[in-house]
């Protein structure tokens, strides 16, 4: 099982830190692990109906969400290698730390907070962010999650330019879509653009 280190870890970081994430890459492996493991008993008895009906049909569309993300990933390197990007990253994978989050309690609407980026991409001088999120569900992206997004990293925005690339299984509310066309820094992407990629 691979350690999962934040992106923008360095190497003496992976070899001291206590912030990793250990994961299941293997999708399969995830499945067995999460719905025959965990039920193997009424598995062995012949209720294979049962267990799915009850247990792994209810559950499957949040534990798609993973793989949704690893989707995105790869679509991204996909757009890196057909040169697609507003910038080349050297580094690109999810993000874990203390950074500044929305709370409408604050002065200023935001504090610090344990957060994470599903998608970070970096450029080689650090001068540009990609910040990508990905929602796998039946409803649209919604701005508030989109002004959740943006509200990340606020600090380094005073040294670095940031673009926003949001992935949706289900599409995005009009506010966002309006957006997205008067900026030249946020991009969508919906189910079918990130399916039909080499099409």
């Amino acid at each position: 099982m691979p350690r999962e280190f934040s992106v923008d870890s360095g190497t003496k970081e992976r070899a001291n830190s206590n912030r990793r994430i250990y994961r299941l890459t293997d999708h399969f492996f995830r499945f067995w692990y999460a719905f025959g493991f965990a039920n193997f008993s009424q598995l062995e008895d012949g209720d294979v109906e049962g267990v799915y009906e009850y247990l792994v049909e209810p559950a499957l569309h949040e534990f798609s969400s993973l793989a949704f993300e690893d989707i995105c990933r790869e679509f991204v390197r996909a757009l890196q290698k057909k040169n697609a990007l507003p910038f080349r990253y050297a580094k690109m994978g999810r993000w874990t730390g203390k950074t500044t989050v929305r709370d409408i309690k604050e002065e200023n609407g935001l504090r610090i907070a344990e957060t994470e980026i599903d998608l970070l991409c970096i450029s080689q001088d650090a001068k540009e962010y990609l910040v990508g999120e990905c929602k796998f569900r039946h409803s649209p992206f919604d701005y508030y999650e989109y002004l959740n997004t943006k509200a990340k990293l606020t600090p380094q925005k005073e040294k670095a330019k940031f673009y926003y690339a949001l992935f949706s299984e289900s599409g995005f509310d009009d506010k966002i879509a309006a957006e997205a066309k008067a900026s030249e820094t946020l991009r969508l992407y919906d189910l079918a653009a990130i399916v039909n990629i080499d099409k």
